[in-house]
């Protein structure tokens, strides 16, 4: 299944205070994200990770504007997991989220709530 956190991290770049909608955004979504940040950037509870979150929140999102406004990340993303899943004789559910990272990796999978998840 896609879990598509798109929509929620564009809604962190509209909010006025970036960083406290950054914050309500990992929390909606702590099991996923701090999974994400522990496997492969850091701990996010570290001064360091305020310092990358702040520094990804000032960036110029133009590209993930264009590219939103431009492809279907959605169906691209469905048709990815559908062929990988054909490909690998996957027979029961999977989770893939569809998220925006902020310092490290850019696909990937990690272990969250004991579950196997993929991001893209």
């Amino acid at each position: 299944m896609l879990i598509n956190l798109l929509p929620d991290f564009l809604a962190v770049l509209e909010a006025a205070n970036r960083e406290a909608a950054y914050r309500q955004y990992r929390e909606a979504h702590r099991l996923i994200l701090d999974a994400y940040w522990r496997n492969y950037v850091l701990d996010p509870e570290t001064p360091h990770a305020d310092e990358i979150v702040t520094a990804a929140l000032k960036a110029d999102r133009s590209d993930l504007y264009a590219l939103a406004g431009s492809t279907d990340i959605v169906q691209l993303a469905e048709e990815a997991i559908a062929r990988a899943e054909e490909l690998l004789g996957i027979d029961g559910t999977t989770d893939t989220h569809l998220m925006v990272e902020l310092g490290g990796a850019n696909a990937g999978e990690r272990v969250a709530g004991a579950q196997g998840k993929a991001h893209a």
